[in-house]
């Protein structure tokens, strides 16, 4: 499913929105949890530090099948590097980086997006549930955005402390209404 929208739907989904505001008031901000299933592997600090990738998401299967339609793999603007890991495998999150993950349909395996450099982010076929860990620099917010850059559905600011290795725990995420991520803040600017 694309996430480009003709100007015609666009000003109907903001209409409706603003309608939703007037009618129910502000959406609450999605809470952080940790995730489940994924598993911190070793207890050395900094960049040595595995973590190990849960099961595939309860509803993989249909995203890969859909509804006759073919399966894209999720990515991401501007270009970032990634590691494909299969359920229950291992991979890596450096310091500095904030790592997400988001199930590839197509691979049939999680994506994991490593963003480093301080940027607004646009994701592009990220569905179901997923997760990050924020190895950000300790007192950094990122922020998960929807269709509008003002539109903040939830922060995280991370409490990483790269001499000890603690405070970056994996964090579940619903990629379905995120469509920016900016890793590195204000959330306004």
């Amino acid at each position: 499913m694309s996430k480009l929208h003709t100007g015609a739907a666009a000003f109907t989904a903001a209409a409706a929105v603003l309608l939703g505001l007037f009618v129910a008031g502000p959406a609450s901000a999605q809470t952080p949890e940790r995730a489940s299933g994924v598993t911190e592997l070793s207890d050395t600090p900094g960049d040595d530090r595995l973590y190990q990738a849960p099961p595939a998401p309860r509803d993989a299967a249909a995203a890969r099948t859909g509804s006759g339609i073919q399966a894209v793999s999720p990515t991401i603007t501007p270009s970032v590097s990634f590691e494909l890991v299969r359920s229950g495998g291992t991979y890596s999150c450096g310091n500095g980086t904030l790592c997400t993950a988001v199930w590839d349909p197509v691979h049939s395996a999680w994506k994991i997006f490593k963003l480093y450099a301080c940027n607004v982010y646009q994701v592009h076929n990220w569905q179901l549930d997923g997760w990050y860990v924020d190895k950000q620099t300790y007192g950094q917010t990122s922020y998960f955005k929807g269709q509008s850059y003002y539109n903040n559905l939830w922060s995280h600011t991370s409490t990483y402390n790269p001499y000890t290795g603690s405070g970056a725990p994996s964090i579940t995420a619903n990629w379905n209404p995120v469509w920016m991520i900016h890793n590195c803040g204000p959330g306004w600017d």
